[in-house]
């Protein structure tokens, strides 16, 4: 079983992400600028619950993010190509080195690992470590996680930093579902990644399949005769399209939907 917990959910933008910072005000909710990454041609901003946050991504560089073998880089800009929103997950990891191996073992074909940094508003250059698994269907794998700092500092540097509110200090990600073709066959893929039993449910006549990953439930919906879900996969195709919070926001929407523009 893999050792992770959910570590961020990435919304692809076509928009200068800083507007991310001011438009979630209006909800109650803080976000901070994040920084450049100068090697992939992309630039973010950040919206904490807890350690787990919603990455607002986007390209400032068209020509790096065109070159760019890092396969969220290569994600983002053959999505944006047909819309703006939730599009992957991640997980953290505290060792990068043993989770590729598990994958191996299990049969996963992985990438290199992609070392990654980013130049804060304040000077500080955070790094990290990234963990990608080869995907020939539609439906991209979550990649994962090594910070170089642990959660205690993390955490600390956040607290300092004041990126949180109140309520987002305390609250976290319960579930995250995503629409896809067949809701079993996900299912059965990811809850074999991550080691967890699959439970298939009928709600209102669509199915749907649920696993247990690093901490959070995952929902897959298997849109047929539901128009909505249909329309999602239709411009999307197999990615997540809503998030859902505990304890509920402020103003009572406690889900982050498919798409923030």
């Amino acid at each position: 079983m893999l050792e992770v917990e959910l570590d961020h959910i990435v919304n692809f933008l076509k928009k200068d992400p800083g507007k991310a910072v001011y438009d979630w005000e209006a909800y109650g909710l803080k976000a901070i600028p994040g920084g450049n990454h100068q090697v992939w041609g992309t630039w973010n901003s950040l919206m904490y619950f807890g350690l787990t946050y919603i990455e607002f991504l986007s390209i400032n560089s068209e020509e790096k993010a065109a070159q760019s073998d890092n396969p969220l880089i290569v994600q983002l800009t053959k999505d944006l190509e047909n819309y703006e929103g939730l599009g992957q997950i991640c997980f953290r990891t505290t060792n990068i080195i043993s989770v590729k191996n598990k994958l191996r073992k299990l049969g996963y074909s992985v990438t290199q690992i992609y070392n990654g940094e980013r130049k804060r508003s304040d000077g500080l250059v955070i790094r990290w470590k990234m963990l990608f698994i080869d995907s020939e269907n539609g439906l991209p794998y979550p990649f994962f996680i090594e910070w170089e700092k642990n959660n205690d500092d993390r955490w600390l540097d956040f607290k300092k930093m004041g990126v949180w509110n109140k309520w987002q200090e305390k609250a976290s990600v319960e579930e995250i579902q995503y629409v896809v073709k067949d809701s079993k066959v996900a299912a059965k893929d990811w809850g074999r990644l991550f080691g967890s039993d699959v439970v298939d449910e009928t709600e209102s006549a669509i199915e749907k399949s649920t696993i247990q990953a690093g901490g959070i439930k995952i929902t897959f919906w298997q849109p047929e005769g539901d128009s909505k879900l249909e329309s999602i996969l239709l411009r999307k195709g197999e990615r997540p399209f809503l998030v859902q919070f505990k304890p509920a926001l402020p103003d009572s929407i406690n889900y982050l939907q498919d798409d923030y523009k």
